[in-house]
């Protein structure tokens, strides 16, 4: 089975958002995945972030829905969230980038927003750490709509 088509399977059955080090551990021990590769759960992150990232700049629906950094989940459970971490290096590890973040905010509002009020939400709805929002504005010139 495709990598893809496995965390499909694995996403529907567990019925939450994932790190993507289990999507692929689950999809294995099931052997839903036939790989000789060293890191299957690189391939499967870098799988779906590429699935992702193509639907996005096409314009089109994409099956699966970055809910973090290494957390994915369907992008049928919109709203979904990642499972609580379990430490601050994982807190961390879950804030989104601020491209990630303002594109979802901005899909979310349905409407232009200045980069001061992307931050704004982003940071109020935990998308971002909140030091970074500040940084962040200075971003804005690379922020194109």
């Amino acid at each position: 089975m495709r990598f893809l088509d496995a965390a499909h399977r694995i996403l529907t059955e567990s019925g939450k958002p994932l790190r993507y080090r289990e999507i692929a551990e689950r999809a294995l021990e099931r052997g839903l995945l036939d790989t000789t590769g060293t890191k299957p759960e690189a391939t499967m992150n870098a799988q779906l972030g590429t699935d992702i990232k193509r639907a996005e700049a096409a314009f089109s629906p994409c099956r699966f829905a970055r809910v973090g950094r290494g957390v994915y989940g369907l992008s049928e459970w919109e709203g979904s969230t990642p499972t609580t971490p379990n430490s601050e290096e994982e807190h961390q590890a879950s804030y989104l980038t601020y491209k990630e973040a303002a594109l979802q905010v901005l899909r979310a509002s349905g409407q232009p927003l200045s980069a001061q009020d992307i931050t704004e939400r982003a940071t109020a709805q935990g998308l971002i750490n909140p030091p970074a929002g500040t940084l962040m504005l200075s971003a804005q010139s690379h922020l194109t709509r």
